[in-house]
């Protein structure tokens, strides 16, 4: 969200008053830890910011939401085992307080701990609170993420919603479980609420729908203003709708202009497994619509290039089904079907589960469905999604689940 100057004027008071209370009495551990939060706030030295919140914390060593911060701050600094020993003294100091809990299974979600101790942490997390709708929803993502427990993963994420009903990132995730079973009509509804910028998702929803037309007119929308901490399916369903429909019209050029731009802004501007994540997801599509356009070598030297760069990562890392996943989708691009089919074969076996209405959306996919190994690889996904759905209906029939004009619209 773009900072207004309400907010920086905020900021700056809260520090003048903070600052006032240190003169008075520097000892006050809390008041350097928030003057650390305040450092953050306004993008300051992060080596000064440090000095600050250990400062703070040795004068105040019981302070509890003070190491919860300063774990936060050590992991945006890429200090993984750092915070992750800073959140267990906040877990020592406080152990009734959720979100010590539910922090570390977010740290250890983002950097691909281990699923057990992850749900062990959002259960510790709720059975110190069963309303705690940020782990609900994150165990309800694990839960979606398994073969047999989408609908269960739905039914959390529901609970949280009705908790805290203006959480747009709660809506998004459930709009996105919603559109892995094929439930547009249920995504729509779900996102049709109060609050939040969630175009990218709503692109999806018309994507699903093949509405093409009306798809890129909401992700040009989405792209105009600032969205950041989106979910990747937002940019994944922006970026493939404003390529379909350049492809459809013939219409290329506005689209090159964005996808490069999004493409070239994402590059090298986070941390590098977004940057790869992001950078591929424009990427790709920026690619296909140039060789679309007839820009052959550039195309191919883009798509070459995110192949290869995407190949790097799992060289070093331990195979990562969506990176997998992307891997076929730029063989495909290229025209590499043999070696595609091989890569979604091996990115499924993997446990690449999510998005098969996307995969089959997808213009570089749609020449490999004639492949017997293809329908062969994704049988089980599609019966998944039948049992799930299925599921799901009984759910709603126990009014566990809310009715939300389910079905494929």
């Amino acid at each position: 969200m773009r900072e207004t100057q309400d907010d920086a004027a905020g900021i700056a008071r809260a520090v003048s008053l903070n600052d006032q209370a240190l003169s008075l009495d520097p000892s006050l551990g809390q008041a350097w830890v928030q003057r650390a939060t305040l450092r953050i706030m306004q993008k300051q030295d992060t080596a000064v910011t440090d000095q600050e919140f250990r400062k703070g914390l040795a004068l105040a060593p019981n302070y509890g939401s003070g190491f919860i911060e300063f774990a936060e701050f050590q992991f945006s600094q890429g200090q993984v085992e750092e915070s992750l020993r800073t959140i267990d003294r906040a877990r020592q100091l406080d152990p009734l307080a959720p979100r010590t809990h539910y922090m570390k299974g977010l740290f250890l979600m983002i950097s691909s701990g281990d699923i057990k101790e992850i749900k062990a942490l959002m259960m510790q997390a709720l059975n110190a609170n069963p309303n705690y709708f940020p782990a609900l929803t994150r165990l309800g993502q694990m839960y979606a993420g398994e073969d047999d427990r989408t609908a269960d993963g739905i039914e959390l994420m529901e609970r949280a919603l009705t908790i805290d009903p203006k959480a747009t990132w709660i809506r998004e995730a459930l709009a996105t479980e919603y559109l892995h079973l094929g439930e547009g009509a249920a995504a729509q509804d779900v996102l049709q609420a109060e609050g939040g910028d969630i175009r990218g998702a709503q692109a999806c929803v018309l994507v699903l729908q093949g509405n093409e037309q009306g798809a890129a007119q909401f992700a040009y929308a989405f792209l105009s203003v600032p969205h950041p901490g989106t979910f990747p399916t937002s940019e994944i369903c922006a970026a493939a709708a404003i390529r379909n429909e350049a492809i459809r019209t013939g219409q290329y050029d506005r689209a090159i202009r964005v996808l490069q731009g999004q493409y070239s802004q994402h590059v090298g501007s986070l941390e590098e497994d977004d940057a790869v994540r992001y950078s591929v997801i424009w990427g790709l599509a920026y690619a296909e619509v140039l060789l679309a356009k007839g820009e052959q070598a550039r195309g191919t030297q883009l798509a070459r290039a995110i192949l290869a760069e995407v190949e790097r990562v799992m060289d070093h890392q331990d195979t990562q089904p969506q990176s997998g996943y992307w891997r076929a989708r730029a063989l495909a691009v290229l025209g590499e079907r043999s070696e595609a089919m091989a890569a979604l074969e091996s990115a499924v076996a993997h446990g690449f589960t999510s998005r098969l209405w996307m995969v089959d959306h997808e213009p570089s996919i749609v020449a490999l469905r004639s492949d017997p190994r293809y329908q062969q690889t994704f049988a089980r996904q599609k019966q998944r999604v039948d049992e799930q759905r299925a599921a799901l209906a009984e759910l709603r029939k126990a009014h566990r689940v809310p009715e939300r004009h389910s079905g494929v619209t």
